[in-house]
Formats: structure tokens, sequence, C-alpha cells
């Protein structure tokens, strides 16, 4: 398990990139800052790993009660959970809002699937819509998808997740599967051949490797 687990981290930071971290034009509003579909491990709530999470930033000067602002998964309004909690987020600060279909305070009534992109929509507690993101599929558990730096206009993979920090994270634009070994774990007791591949399923951006040099496995000889 911890060879797939170090494996996965050298495939995921094979796609990282500097990024674009041009602040958003729009800084009167609250706005999502960071998104994580599948919380396995990162952030322990109550008791318990909530399914998802969102991250709320306030890049305005002002402090922001953010009872009666509402997240939905759709553009419709009615689709969506108002939060039902009295808490302030200081200027410059966060908060994070559960998507773990509870349906109380900040446990909004739905959860995000973990296997599929989607859309978030954030409504200001008139019922005005100050944000939207669209946010492409996490095969992979606590990884998170966010905002190059805190209000950016651009989004990336975070290489480690930042709840409630500022996102100074190193960030891809690559996600890549779990990589795929030939045989499973058991104690050798003479020279085997391991293979060890990214899934042929898995499409490669020419930023990663380009064309004609994309080398999906690796033979690797193991002696006990």
């Amino acid at each position: 398990m911890k060879l797939q687990s170090y494996a996965f981290l050298l495939f995921l930071i094979m796609g990282i990139t500097a990024g674009n971290t041009a602040l958003a034009s729009d800084s009167l509003h609250l706005c999502i800052n960071e998104i994580m579909q599948s919380n396995v491990y990162v952030v322990f709530q109550e008791q318990d790993f909530p399914d998802s999470w969102i991250e709320l930033y306030n890049p305005t000067d002002s402090v922001i009660n953010i009872n009666g602002y509402l997240i939905s998964p759709t553009p419709n309004i009615d689709d969506g959970y108002k939060l039902d909690i009295n808490e302030i987020v200081p200027s410059g600060g966060y908060t994070l809002v559960w998507l773990d279909k509870e349906a109380r305070g900040k446990h909004a009534n739905f959860r995000l699937n973990s296997v599929d992109d989607g859309k978030l929509f954030l409504f200001d507690k008139e019922g005005a819509l100050i944000d939207s993101v669209f946010y492409p599929a996490m095969p992979a558990p606590d990884i998170a998808y966010a905002r190059d730096a805190d209000g950016a206009t651009t989004w990336h993979y975070m290489v480690e997740a930042t709840p409630c920090l500022s996102n100074t994270s190193k960030i891809s634009d690559v996600l890549l599967p779990l990589p795929k070994f030939s045989v499973g774990g058991h104690v050798m007791t003479e020279s085997e051949e391991l293979t060890i591949s990214i899934p042929h399923y898995t499409p490669l951006p020419d930023t990663v490797c380009p064309p004609g040099q994309i080398d999906r496995g690796k033979q690797l000889s193991s002696k006990r």
C-alpha cells in the first residue's frame, strides 16, 4: 500500500505547473476557494470524516456572516442548501462547508459525486448568484481542486490540500490514477519481474509527456 501511495505521489508531481495566480476581478463577494470531492483523511470534524467539503473565502475588506447564503449543485437556487448558522468569516478568512447530506448548520443536503465532474453555485442571502465553478472529476481520495491563490481566477489540483489555510500548495493540472502493479503484494523468495504502469485509458497531455515519448510501463527486477 505504501509503495502504491508513493508512486501515485510521484505521478502527481510529474504534472506540477506554475499556474496563473492573477487575482479574481470580482473581490466584492464571498467565493468558493477550494473543493474536495472525497475526503477520507484530510479533515476530521465532529468525530467523523465528512464525505466532501468546500472552502469559502472572504476576499472583501469587511466581515461576512454566512447565515442565509446558499450553495447549490445546479444553477437552480431551489436545488441548493441554505446555510443555517451564524458564523462570521473575517476579511481574508475562510470557513468550510460540509457536503454530506445531513442538512443542518454548515452541513448541506447533498454530497459531491466522487468520480464525476460537476458544478457548484454560491448565492448570497438575497438570492443573487455571486460565484460558480466547474470542477473536474477527482478519482483519487483526499485530492483538492482549488484556486491557484486565494481568490484567483484559475484553478488546479493541489498537491496538498489547504483547508482553512492560504492556497500556497504546489499545483498540478494533471491528476493521474493509482499506478497498476503487475503482481500483488507478497514476500519474494527469488528474483521477480515487476511492471508498474499508468492505466492505458489515462489521457496524458503533451505538457507531461510529449507525443511519441510516453512510457506507460517500467520493468523493475526485485530480489528478496
